[in-house]
């Protein structure tokens, strides 16, 4: 009762049996000579086209077998989360099979005939124990299904670590983003989001280097000091600090990036020094988007670099982030190196500036001159990120690149004008974080909640989780699914959120999301569970229920005193914990 190869070798036969020759409606037991014998060859497995859901699909394909399908996803969950920590390997191959069949054999109970069960372990070879089928034929399956799962998996951990591709946006708000607003044209994105996992409830904080330092280190960045709470071109962590580049690095990722740094603006400081083999773009914050230095008169102002070496180049900071990217892509697609490319776009931070016309046209639709404007370097970022995906297929790397996106902060809304080398207009109501309260640098909503979303064909499927989650969790999450063996305690502020992401857990538990910024500490924000703590300036704290009240309109702080303690509480724990 399986669909797929069958063992002639073992069961000395071909043949092909259906529900009709293996169970009967009733469920009584059958003839256990009808049973045939599913193989799954590791050559088979290692086909890139044999992915997790497919192969799932191999074994579950009517209604009648839903609580098989039950087990077995949840087998698929356990088993590919012990993969991804590193327990699964060698002898614990052949122990994981072992097991699966003594579990089978507890449902024997003596029944005439035989039913033979293979699967395939480490080196090609195979383990076989003949057992008489249980009470019922379906009690039996479940358990095939079990074993044939575990082998499977085991047959997984010998394959090439997944790539990572992170892309992070510069200042994209909620609003900006054409699966929130249609208005606006972001078809390659749109197209990752709804077809992947769309994270609904993504925090990061409320400014471009606050929510760098999390990323990279899976720690809040007060925990360093509140240098790290605001934008600054000072050194953001100590040297020798692990980041999400050293801590692939050295499970044996390749590691490089392309984009804009701003968690130290010397070369001293710059990613080379943080785990990343190869670096290209600002160390800096914004820059001119065709004259690549950052604000005029600064110690900083040059800022353009391969390597932490400075070098000229010509054209758009898209583009040339958009090339190091495609570049990197199509020289790895036949290593057997897994690696992580790090995307911090500059787009769409001010000033925004687009010469090629195709971009201005694609929105001609809107009609407010400035938000047009942003909305073409929405769309020339946008033309980038599809410009990564189609290397990727070109190169056969779709399937085993995990590509995560996110913005860094929430939208300026309005801009002064000349704080960058010129062209640098001023802009006003030219980004939306609608309907969210805030902006950026902002601890409201719309500060920092913002688009987000992960794709990875054929391992995880189309799923939106809208449980609260946090920038500081992709260090922990992606620590587990490289292997990666945490020898000391990295202090991380985040969780692992796997299990939300494959849909193994819908109901995570009450969680704790801490936010400063600023070097006043004037406004912060603490959320835990579905009560949202906040203060935006000044010394008034107000309370919001963001999970019937994400756009934070009525304050209630003033009725529920005692939630207001509780949190005030759980915000102080946390605040012992900051370098100030």
């Amino acid at each position: 009762f399986a669909r797929g190869s069958f063992m002639d070798r073992i069961t000395g036969s071909a043949g092909s049996t259906g529900k009709s020759e293996s169970a009967n409606e009733s469920g009584n037991p059958v003839n256990p000579a009808n049973l045939v014998i599913l193989s799954i060859r590791e050559s088979e497995f290692r086909d890139s086209s044999h992915s997790l859901s497919r192969v799932k699909s191999l074994f579950v394909s009517d209604s009648n077998t839903a609580p098989v399908r039950l087990s077995l996803d949840l087998v698929f969950s356990i088993t590919h989360h012990r993969r991804l920590s590193g327990s699964i390997g060698g002898r614990s191959n052949r122990q994981y099979c072992n097991l699966a069949l003594t579990s089978l054999a507890r449902f024997a109970n003596g029944a005439p005939g035989t039913l033979k069960v293979a699967v395939p372990i480490s080196h090609n070879r195979e383990v076989v124990q003949s057992l008489s089928p249980g009470e019922t034929i379906m009690q039996a399956l479940r358990l095939c299904y079990f074993s044939i799962a575990i082998a499977m998996m085991s047959v997984a951990v010998a394959a090439k670590p997944p790539n990572i591709l992170f892309i992070v946006a510069d200042d994209q708000g909620w609003n900006d983003v054409g699966y929130h607003n249609a208005e606006l044209l972001t078809p390659n994105i749109d197209r990752l989001a709804t077809e992947g996992v769309e994270l609904d409830c993504h925090y990061v904080q409320p400014q471009c280097t606050p929510t760098r330092v999390a990323l990279m280190t899976g720690r809040y960045p007060s925990r360093f000091g509140l240098h790290c709470a605001v934008a600054t071109n000072d050194k953001a962590y100590p040297l020798g600090t692990l980041t999400m580049a050293a801590m692939l690095k050295s499970v044996g990722y390749k590691t490089g990036m392309s984009g804009k740094w701003h968690m130290g603006s010397k070369p001293a400081w710059g990613p080379n020094k943080f785990g990343f083999d190869y670096a290209h773009g600002s160390l800096a914050g914004a820059v001119g988007m065709y004259d690549h230095r950052y604000r005029i008169g600064s110690p900083f102002e040059q800022t353009w670099h391969r390597n932490g070496e400075w070098i000229e180049e010509e054209g758009h900071v898209t583009d040339l982030t958009t090339g190091e990217a495609v570049r990197w892509i199509e020289s790895h697609g036949e290593s057997e190196q897994p690696w992580f490319f790090y995307v911090p776009f500059h787009a769409v931070h001010t000033p925004l500036v687009e010469r090629d016309q195709e971009w201005h046209d694609l929105n001609a639709n809107i009609d407010d001159p400035e938000r047009r404007l942003f909305a073409a370097a929405l769309s020339h970022m946008d033309d980038g990120v599809g410009q990564m995906i189609a290397a990727l297929e070109a190169t056969g790397q779709r399937n085993n690149t995990l590509v995560i996106y996110t913005s860094d902060n929430g939208a300026q809304v309005n801009h002064g004008g000349n704080n960058y080398p010129p062209p640098d207009p001023k802009l006003t109501n030219f980004s939306s974080n609608a309907p969210l309260r805030g902006k950026k640098t902002e601890t409201f909503e719309g500060g920092f909640r913002v688009p987000a979303f992960v794709n990875w064909p054929g391992e995880l499927t189309k799923l939106k989780v809208a449980a609260p989650l946090h920038v500081v969790d992709w260090m922990p999450t992606l620590s587990r699914l490289v292997g990666y063996e945490v020898k000391e305690d990295p202090a991380w502020d985040g969780t692992d959120i796997w299990p939300l992401l494959t849909g193994a857990q819908t109901e995570p538990p009450e969680r704790t999301i801490y936010t400063v910024w600023g070097t006043a500490r004037d406004r912060e924000a603490l959320r835990h569970g579905d009560w949202k703590l906040v203060r935006n300036g000044g010394k008034k704290w107000m309370l919001f229920d963001v999970a019937n009240d994400p756009n934070e309109k009525t304050d209630l702080a003033a009725t529920e005193t005692a939630r207001v303690d509780q949190l005030m509480g759980i915000y102080r724990a946390e605040r012992e914990r900051d370098a100030e």
